[in-house]
């Protein structure tokens, strides 16, 4: 037998490499510009999550509700966002097989960037914000931070203000 010798590396630091040609004087811009989009991704939602929690009324199954052009108008709003993230993702991975088709470094981070954040950043906004039982809360929340008292026609029946 013999004896093979353990290798041990030790990782002291991490860097991210980023966009190859961006020049150092804008780091913190882009830096900035995706803790942005992080932040609103997350915000938007846990916004979600936290109206789901406190209205029982969108706490039932959704597909006893819908009809079919419900149905129709959900399928083509998935649609587009798999579309959003799976045609950039085509042309990234499939650009080494297309002779004719090229990608810098730049457009490659850029383009991936693009798939992988953009449809969690609009999934909140198209999903629930676009359903009218969603439209209604955020309405009367308002309404009650404003002291707005709205009838079921969307009349005012009484209007308080606080000092």
């Amino acid at each position: 037998m013999f004896q093979v010798d353990e290798n041990y590396t030790r990782v002291s630091e991490f860097v991210i490499v980023g966009f190859p040609s961006l020049h150092p004087e804008y780091f913190d811009l882009v830096a900035w510009f995706f803790f942005f989009l992080y932040v609103t991704t997350v915000v938007g939602n846990l916004l979600l999550v936290v109206v789901f929690a406190l209205e029982h009324s969108l706490q039932k199954p959704m597909y006893i509700i819908m009809g079919r052009m419900k149905t129709f108008s959900t399928c083509a709003t998935q649609g587009c966002i798999i579309s959003i993230y799976y045609i950039p993702c085509f042309f990234v991975y499939s650009t080494p097989f297309f002779p004719n088709l090229t990608m810098t470094p730049d457009k490659r981070i850029a383009t991936t960037l693009f798939y992988s954040l953009f449809p969690p950043l609009i999934n909140p906004f198209i999903y629930c914000l676009r359903t009218k039982e969603i439209k209604q809360i955020f309405r009367r929340w308002v309404q009650k931070r404003k002291g707005i008292t709205p009838t079921k026609h969307g009349q005012i029946v009484a209007m308080t203000m606080s000092h």
